[in-house]
């Protein structure tokens, strides 16, 4: 079995920008020959002029052959350079200026759109859910709620454990016949806690 040759641009910030030239050839070969009647190296120095040698091609001839079996260019005319070369000059037809505007109007369709996926920086993507996920979210949700369960009863079972500790202080309190003003406040605050705690404790268990 043959090995795959690898593309040298493959894997690299450059292989968008080839597959952006590739998607956009025949837009922008429309384009420069709806300025006027060119050949095809003619094309190609205008195009890198334009975008100011960002943009170069080595070749156009599957473009400019493309484009002609569909109809939206044609040869207009024929002349021999003074290097006796002949250069045969394309215009754009009625129906590839339709295509150009088409293509022109995709272009910036598809493009805002990935701009505005990239404005956004990822603020939805915390809201969005794919399918197959509502089994995951009510694990989750399950999970969570378990969670909060356990931590309310250790907050509970370490009041009980305070409070434990207070009523031995309580009982003192209580076996002591002369009670002042103070303890008798402290006796019925610890009374109404330990009412409320037992509340909770019967709360938490249904």
């Amino acid at each position: 079995m043959k090995e795959r040759k690898s593309n040298k641009t493959s894997g690299t910030p450059a292989s968008i920008r080839e597959a952006l030239k590739k998607a956009t050839t025949e837009m922008l070969v429309l384009f420069v020959l709806r300025q006027k009647p060119m050949y095809t190296y003619e094309m190609m120095q205008a195009i890198e002029v334009m975008s100011e040698g960002k943009i170069t091609f080595n070749t156009l001839y599957q473009a400019i052959y493309r484009l002609k079996d569909f109809g939206y260019i044609y040869e207009k005319e024929k002349m021999v350079s003074e290097d006796n070369r002949v250069r045969i000059y394309f215009d754009v037809t009625e129906t590839g200026d339709t295509y150009l505007q088409q293509l022109i109007a995709e272009y910036y369709s598809f493009t805002d759109t990935v701009n505005q996926i990239l404005a956004q920086g990822g603020r939805h993507l915390h809201g969005a859910h794919g399918p197959g996920d509502g089994g995951r979210l009510q694990k989750e949700e399950k999970m969570d709620s378990y969670q909060f369960r356990i931590s309310i009863v250790a907050f509970v079972a370490a009041l009980i454990a305070a409070l434990s500790i207070f009523s031995i202080y309580v009982v003192q309190l209580k076996s002591n016949a002369e009670f002042t003003r103070e303890d008798t406040i402290i006796i019925t605050e610890y009374e109404n806690v330990e009412s409320n705690m037992q509340t909770e404790k019967d709360d938490i268990s249904e």
